[in-house]
């Protein structure tokens, strides 16, 4: 079973999010800041993180750059309402993929699917 930690502060976005990915059968750890989510990642590495920009204590494009300092082959998608630049500085800093939500869970899984290796 692949291993998603998944960072975000949204209550609504979380619950979302995680009833989705666990019934698509991961295994679904939640962060609901980057700091927690960095030290969730360091003790215990998933297969896929996905990061929300606008967190506390840590957003995510300092998680970003922290984790591809640390862990350059992490695999990493980042999501967000935030403005395109945003998210375009998250895939410069080295997110694999970014998704701006409100995003179609299709297209989300699909996106997981890649970066996992899961497709053709």
């Amino acid at each position: 079973m692949k291993h998603i930690l998944l960072m975000d502060d949204e209550t609504s976005i979380v619950q979302l999010l995680t009833r989705l990915l666990q019934r698509s059968d991961y295994k679904v750890t939640v962060a609901l800041d980057g700091k927690e989510g960095m030290e969730l990642y360091r003790n215990d590495p998933a297969d896929l993180v996905i990061v929300d920009i606008f967190m506390p204590e840590m957003d995510g494009l300092e998680v970003t750059r922290q984790l591809k300092a640390e862990f350059p082959d992490v695999h990493l998608i980042a999501i967000s309402g935030a403005p395109k630049n945003l998210l375009h500085e998250a895939k410069e800093l080295g997110a694999n993929q970014i998704l701006r939500k409100p995003f179609n869970l299709d297209v989300f899984l699909q996106a997981i699917e890649t970066e996992l290796g899961l497709t053709d």
